[in-house]
């Protein structure tokens, strides 16, 4: 523990610091994998946008300028996907703070079971995990929302674009929409599903690793744990400590006025409730 702030910052994530078992356990578990579900999907960052710019050149050959309907609907549809996006990114940060707090509680309350069965505190402590949970399970499911709407907003657009394209050809250019040019056409549509049906899923992938690159990021340029104090000038004492504040390395305080003076040889027993400071001491 050390007096004052020392946090590093991620660009996805936000603030953290070092975190507690719960952090580390959700950057392992959870954060690592938005990785590896990405990278099978990685390629489609180049590949996706070179058929969607070779499917309407071709497009444009079969049905003339009827293709800027459908580029323009394209565009429509990924600026509501863009904003989509930038929500589901903030929501599923707030998502996986929820979800380091409650595997913090819930890694604490393993390790002093045995008190929590002697003082009968089942209840209390079945209330405090639970309301953790609800917190956390109300902003996965804002997440997901979020996550439905960037899906139908790149799922409608194979249908709208080839619709727009066809109805300007047909109602504002004035031709008629003959064999030789629907079908041509319906086949380069087709061609365009794989692309814009994956482009949701990609973006999705893209938004989750961008949030857990920044937590892991902010884990690692965390400050490291303070070097162990210089030995007491009195030889008489085995720990002499005295401090106005001490706090973790986030700058969250959890013991004030600190003057501890043990002498060698003395057993000495640190007592309190969870929470009370007795680990940071």
């Amino acid at each position: 523990p050390a007096g004052g702030k020392g946090q590093g910052k991620g660009k996805g994530g936000g603030k953290g610091g070092g975190g507690g078992s719960g952090t580390v356990t959700n950057l392992v578990s959870s954060d690592t994998d938005k990785f590896t579900f990405l990278m099978p999907l990685i390629n489609l960052v180049w590949s996706a946008p070179l058929q969607l710019v070779i499917c309407f050149t071709m497009l444009a050959f079969y049905v003339s300028w009827a293709v800027l309907a459908g580029v323009c609907v394209m565009i429509l549809m990924t600026a509501a996907s863009s904003f989509l996006q930038k929500r589901s990114v903030k929501v599923q940060a707030d998502a996986m703070k929820a979800k380091d707090a409650r595997l913090k509680m819930q890694t604490q309350l393993l390790k002093i079971v045995k008190i929590i069965k002697l003082y009968a505190w089942e209840l209390a402590i079945e209330e405090r995990v639970t309301d953790l949970r609800d917190a956390e399970l109300s902003k996965q499911l804002r997440y997901k929302l979020w996550s439905v709407g960037i899906f139908i907003s790149f799922s409608l657009s194979p249908t709208l674009v080839s619709l727009a394209t066809f109805a300007c050809y047909t109602a504002l250019l004035g031709n008629s929409l003959d064999a030789a040019t629907a079908f041509p056409a319906l086949s380069l549509f087709s061609l365009l599903n794989l692309p814009l049906s994956l482009l949701p899923i990609l973006a999705r992938f893209l938004a989750e690793t961008q949030v857990s690159a920044g937590r892991i990021e902010a884990f690692l340029l965390a400050p490291e744990v303070p070097p162990v104090p210089p030995a007491p000038l009195d030889a008489s004492l085995a720990v002499s400590l005295r401090a106005s504040r001490l706090a973790w390395p986030d700058g969250t305080e959890f013991l004030r006025g600190v003057d501890l003076q043990i002498p060698k040889g003395q057993f000495v027993a640190i007592i309190g409730k969870t929470g009370a400071g007795k680990t940071g001491l």
